[in-house]
C-alpha cells in the first residue's frame, strides 16, 4: 500500500476516516444536547472503556456537533497534578468573553465577575486576566464544590441569555481527584436542577462509575456511562472496508 495515501489512521485520539458502530450514542447525545438548549437537560452522558477503543474520538464528535447547534465549548484534558480548577478556569473565561458581544452582555459581565472572585482563590490564579472586579460573595469561599458551582451556574444563566449553551468535555475524566470530581459533580446537580444549558461530556477509564459514586452517591443518576469495547463482526468488517473503498 502507497504509505502516502494509507487511509488508516491508527493514533492516540486520531479521527478514523469512518466513525463505525457509535451512531446509537450520537444519536442520544445529541436529542440530550437539543434537550438541554431548550431548557429540559437529562443525563450528561461519559463513555467509559479500556484504552484504545475510541472514547477521545466519541468526545470530540459530541464536541463538533454541540458546537455546530450553538454550544460554546470549554475542552479539558484532565491533569494529573491537580491543576484541574485553574484550566476551567482558563477556559471559561474565553467562553464567557464571547458572551459580551452582542446585546445581552449583563450577565455575561455578571459571570465573568464571579470568575474573577473564583480565580483568586487558586493558587495563580490571579495570573488569569479577568476585566470586572471580583462579584463578591459568589466563588469566593474557597470551598471548591461550592465555588464550581456558583462559576458554572453563572456561565449557564449567561449562556441561557443568548439562546446557547455550555458544554464542559473532560477526557481522561479518572484523573480528577475525588475532590476535583465532587466538585464538577455537584456543580453538574445544580445546573441540572436550574434548568440551564450546561452540559457535561468526559472519557474515563472503567473504574470511573465507581469513583464518581464514591465521591457522589447521586452521580449514577447524574450521568450515564456507556461502556465501549470491541466492536461487533460486521463493524469491524466496515471500520476495514470502507475506507478501502
Amino acid at each position: 500500500m502507497d504509505p502516502l495515501s494509507n487511509p488508516y489512521r491508527p493514533g492516540a485520539g486520531t479521527n478514523p476516516p469512518a466513525l463505525i458502530g457509535r451512531n446509537d450514542l450520537i444519536d442520544r447525545f445529541g436529542i440530550s444536547m437539543r434537550r438541554t438548549l431548550a431548557g429540559k437537560p437529562g443525563k450528561s452522558m461519559i463513555p467509559i472503556g479500556l484504552r484504545g477503543v475510541g472514547k477521545t474520538v466519541l468526545v470530540n464528535r459530541f464536541v463538533d456537533i454541540s458546537a455546530n447547534e450553538g454550544f460554546e465549548v470549554v475542552y479539558i484534558e484532565a491533569p494529573e497534578r491537580g491543576d484541574f480548577a485553574l484550566l476551567l478556569a482558563a477556559k471559561l473565561r474565553r467562553v464567557l468573553l464571547s458572551f459580551q458581544h452582542g446585546p445581552v452582555s449583563r450577565s455575561a459581565n455578571k459571570a465573568l465577575g464571579v470568575l474573577k472572585s473564583f480565580t483568586l482563590t487558586l493558587p495563580d490564579g490571579a495570573s488569569i486576566r479577568v476585566e470586572p472586579e471580583p462579584f463578591i460573595g459568589l466563588a469566593d469561599s474557597g470551598m471548591l464544590a461550592e465555588d464550581v458551582t456558583d462559576v458554572l451556574v453563572a456561565a449557564g444563566e449567561a449562556a441561557q441569555s443568548r439562546g446557547q449553551g455550555v458544554l464542559i468535555a473532560v477526557d481522561e475524566i479518572q484523573y480528577l481527584d475525588p475532590r476535583e470530581l465532587g466538585a464538577v459533580i455537584v456543580a453538574i446537580h445544580r445546573t441540572t436542577q436550574l434548568d440551564l444549558p450546561v452540559m457535561l461530556v468526559g472519557a474515563g477509564l472503567p473504574q470511573l462509575p465507581g469513583l464518581a459514586g464514591n465521591a457522589k452517591s447521586y452521580a449514577e443518576r447524574l450521568f450515564e456511562f456507556p461502556e465501549l469495547g470491541p466492536l461487533p463482526q460486521h463493524d469491524t468488517q466496515a471500520a476495514l472496508l470502507i475506507p478501502a473503498h
